[in-house]
């Protein structure tokens, strides 16, 4: 399967997901991956916004789950332009993971 450059990280392998949270996570992923290839990019970024709102509210703001939501909005910030969004974005995610996983994950 051919993978699609742009925000491709879903968390949804966490085990205390239900199944309709799971594929309410994925649709949302689907729906802000769409907005993003037809170049809508407020869309897109309210999805995956929001998208990391969830995450925050639901496994802490410095939770793996949180991070990748994080990477992916900064991904998205990224190809909409906005250079300075995707390096607080990913600078943060990238800090969780160390937290969380150690220097050498």
């Amino acid at each position: 399967k051919k993978r699609t450059p742009g925000p491709v990280d879903v968390d949804t392998c966490t085990p205390h997901l239900t199944s309709v949270e799971r594929r309410h996570l994925r649709a949302m992923h689907q729906l802000g991956y769409t907005h993003l290839r037809n170049h809508e990019y407020p869309q897109a970024i309210a999805v995956f916004a929001e998208i990391l709102r969830g995450q925050r509210e639901r496994h802490g703001r410095k939770s793996l789950p949180a991070a990748v939501a994080m990477h992916n909005l900064g991904v998205v910030c990224m190809k909409c332009g906005r250079y300075v969004d995707t390096v607080r974005l990913c600078d943060a995610a990238s800090r969780i993971r160390v937290e969380k996983l150690g220097k050498d994950s």
